[in-house]
């Protein structure tokens, strides 16, 4: 008897146990997956092998001041965004704010803005003799402070980051069953003390992985920090880079990444076990929302204040510099024919690093979501692994690389097309992982019954039923693409420009501000279309 039952129970897990891909899936897979592992593993072959080197230089007081300068302005930047999130997050989710459709929309939306550009607006208009003195100096004002260095990189982060920490925490609230808190007000609690003790440690998980999303960002950021004059490791690395000092470079990058694994140990940490996570959407008792009583107009001030000074006066700077420009000396044909190659440049190679994204993620997805293995999980573990690498660490090594052991391929569209996909191909997987999980596998089997072979049955039932979401995670990687800036300046051919690389240069001079501000301008209207793509296709998939 025991026999049987355990040759039932071998022929059980024989049988659910997953297949093996097809070499012409698992070979890409595994390519993939190697080709996102290398930078990083590149870069401390190098510094490794430099030895003395790299202990020689890392123990230098300049190496401890960046790595302070870095690690303070990331600690600082996370601080600033909970604190601006976190109430926000509480008034749209918990209370009776008024206006909470439109704030939903318009406080989320400098997510399109990149930090570099931001930076640009603030710096044009509030640094000495800036434009915003030329308004005020008749008023007897003759300076204005200097906003460049660890302030102005702090503010112009914090508004450039904050929704990656709203947009989970106000999810998050939202979705919280409310019978735990009404048990907290049932034995006595007040409604503060019952959200600071009941609700906020449920959402400490989503509270601590937004805080990460902001900490990497910062950890990563170049164009932000090099307009406000603020240097931290990515610029040490880039400028490196270009006086070709390859292992120096090499050496400030292993630093990066060790500090970018710091933090994400650290994050773990902080979020606690994932059960506090869990909620129960949609079944659960929702709670009252909180009466604000007649601090709802203050709090709805507060609000618009936000919107203002992350979206609005950006927008209204760089739309300042445009107009300004228009009749000038800048704006000549030279300048239109510049911005219209620049913008061509940028869609196209954003376009051609989204569709290589996605024709790579494919062969994972499949893999991952139709061969469970152990060989899948860290193909996908790889691939993303990659994206928390800073762009400056990708482009340093791919940069180094190819001046040492494929110089023709240095400054090539190739090369930068390449750094672009390692970079963003975890949002294309993302996407399409999602499609193929809601495809019923039995509809592939129907077709392998009927004669197709497995690329048959791939190409005539599943990706015609993946294409939505395939679509998704090419428009994620256009719009990243279109806006990614060190990537672009260490690895972009020669005379190769973009917007991105239109605004960096005009923003390192004043006599250039115009032009920077119109090529701003156009970078955030051309963003914002796959961005009105994408917000449309989730809203009309929800409804």
């Amino acid at each position: 008897m025991q026999t049987e039952i355990a040759t039932e129970n071998t022929t059980e897990k024989k049988s659910t146990a997953s297949p093996r891909p097809p070499f012409p899936i698992f070979a890409p897979t595994a390519l993939v997956a190697i080709g996102s592992m290398l930078p990083g593993a590149y870069v401390f072959a190098r510094a490794l092998g430099s030895g003395s080197d790299l202990f020689s230089q890392l123990s230098t007081e300049r190496t401890f001041e960046l790595i302070t300068r870095t690690g303070g302005l990331a600690l600082a930047v996370t601080a600033a965004a909970i604190m601006i999130a976190l109430p926000l997050a509480l008034a749209l989710a918990r209370t009776d704010l008024p206006g909470k459709r439109f704030f939903n929309i318009a406080l989320n939306l400098p997510l399109v803005i990149p930090s570099f550009l931001g930076a640009f607006a603030y710096y044009s208009a509030f640094r000495p003799k800036g434009l915003i003195q030329e308004w005020i100096e008749p008023l007897g004002v003759d300076r204005l402070p200097d906003i460049a260095g660890f302030s102005g990189a702090l503010l112009v982060l914090t508004l450039s980051t904050y929704p990656y920490i709203l947009l989970p925490v106000t999810a998050a609230l939202r979705d919280l069953d409310g019978s735990t808190e009404e048990a907290a007000r049932s034995l006595g609690a007040s409604p503060s003390r019952a959200l600071f003790k009941a609700v906020l440690p449920q959402v400490r998980p989503a509270l601590a992985s937004g805080a990460l999303l902001v900490a990497l960002y910062t950890l990563a950021d170049f164009g932000g920090v090099a307009i406000m004059r603020y240097e931290t490791l990515t610029l040490a690395i880039e400028g490196r880079m270009q006086l070709l000092d390859q292992q120096a470079g090499l050496n400030f990058a292993s630093v990066l990444i060790l500090l970018t694994l710091g933090i994400v140990g650290f994050q773990l940490v902080l979020r606690g076990p994932l059960r506090l996570a869990l909620t129960s959407p949609g079944s659960g008792k929702q709670s009252r929302p909180l009466h604000l009583g007649i601090a709802r107009w203050p709090a709805a001030a507060a609000a618009t204040a936000i919107c203002c000074v992350s979206l609005l006066i950006p927008v209204f700077i760089l739309s300042y510099w445009t107009w300004d420009g228009i009749g000038s000396a800048a704006f000549n044909a030279d300048f239109a024919q510049e911005l219209w190659e620049a913008s061509t440049r940028s869609m196209w190679v954003s376009l051609i690093a989204a569709l290589v994204a996605i024709v790579a993620v494919l062969p994972l997805a499949v893999t991952v979501v139709r061969y469970p293995s152990r060989f899948s999980r860290i193909a996908e573990r790889t691939t993303w692994s990659a994206y928390g690498l800073p762009g400056v660490v990708i482009a340093g090594a791919l940069a180094a690389f190819t001046l040492r052991s494929a110089f023709f391929l240095y400054q090539t569209t190739i090369v930068l097309v390449l750094a672009y996909v390692v970079h963003f191909l975890p949002q294309a997987l993302g996407s399409a992982q999602a499609a193929l999980g809601r495809i019923n596998p039995h509809l592939e089997e129907a077709a392998r019954g009927l004669g197709c072979t497995w690329a048959h049955a791939l190409r005539l039932v599943t990706l015609p039923l993946m294409l939505r979401g395939l679509t998704a995670g090419a428009i994620l990687v256009f719009l990243n693409v279109m806006k990614e800036l060190p990537v672009t300046v260490m690895l972009h051919p020669l005379e190769f420009n973009t917007l991105a690389l239109v605004i960096w240069s005009g923003a390192q001079e004043p006599r250039f501000y115009e032009t920077a501000g119109a090529a701003g301008l156009l970078l955030l209207v051309l963003a914002s279309v796959p961005m009105g793509i994408l917000s449309a296709r989730e809203w009309h998939n929800a409804n």
